[in-house]
């Protein structure tokens, strides 16, 4: 087998970032809508590939996040949410009535979230380390 043939079967993830929200480098993909993925019928897990550095001490630039749409999510969950049409990964913080999307990396804000601005938000369930 040459490498064309291995090239040829690469499977490529989206992303979801962790890092500068709103900085079109840290997206690898166009906005899409989340069911054509989830179709009936087939498991309720997706892989995305992590980027950025807003959970750098948690989650590297290129790690494999393993989502699920029916796993529970409580305070202080690690999450995949689509945050003004993007992917971003961010911890889930409930604090009295207000929820927030916390990034590890202490340089950024927290982000309060609201009714407009989250479109939909799964949880971390398993994370994959593959550099070489």
């Amino acid at each position: 087998m040459d490498s064309r043939e291995l090239h040829k079967n690469e499977i490529v993830l989206p992303s979801a970032s962790c890092g500068i929200f709103g900085l079109g480098e840290d997206y690898q993909v166009e906005p899409y809508l989340l069911d054509e993925i989830f179709e009936t019928g087939k498991p309720h897990i997706m892989d995305l590939r992590a980027t950025g550095d807003s959970m750098a001490s948690i989650i590297l630039p290129g790690d494999t996040l393993r989502i699920s749409r029916k796993a529970e999510i409580k305070s202080g969950s690690i999450v995949v949410a689509v945050w003004e049409g993007k992917f971003i990964c961010k911890y889930y913080f409930r604090r009295n009535d207000a929820h927030y999307l916390v990034s590890a990396n202490k340089k950024y804000s927290d982000l309060r979230i609201n009714k407009f601005s989250l479109e939909t938000i799964f949880k971390v369930v398993a994370q994959f380390r593959f550099h070489t």
